[in-house]
């Protein structure tokens, strides 16, 4: 039992709730924590159950994340129980209008095209 940093891909719908089952199974589930969309942070019940189990929450505008990420991490690192991150790196489910629109922008900036992102 101590702190954790998970990193997953975010590849279906449901694949959040597969890593509480697995969270569950280990023990950890009272102890997960996620980086969530803020526009989960809506949501009833579990959006104000997410906020005031103090997750994170991203706006995916690095001017904004990056003061609220500072006072999360702050916030964990303050934690005297273990915990467990979860962050689902990409943030978003992988489609073909979604690779296409990342694809162009990574073009129109003349970075390289990826195909998993």
């Amino acid at each position: 039992r101590d702190r954790a940093l998970v990193l997953s891909n975010h590849i279906a719908g449901m694949d959040w709730l597969m890593m509480w089952a697995v969270t569950e199974r280990t023990g950890g589930l009272p102890a997960c924590k996620a980086l969530l969309k803020e526009s989960l942070r809506f949501l009833p019940f579990l959006g104000w159950s997410w906020a005031c189990a103090d997750y994170p929450f991203l706006a995916r505008q690095w001017d904004k994340d990056k003061k609220s990420l500072a006072k999360s991490f702050q916030g964990l690192r303050e934690y005297t129980s273990p915990y467990l991150l979860t962050v689902f790196a990409e943030g978003t489910r992988r489609t073909a209008t979604k690779l296409r629109e990342s694809q162009e922008f990574a073009k129109s900036k003349g970075w390289k095209s990826l195909q998993n992102v």
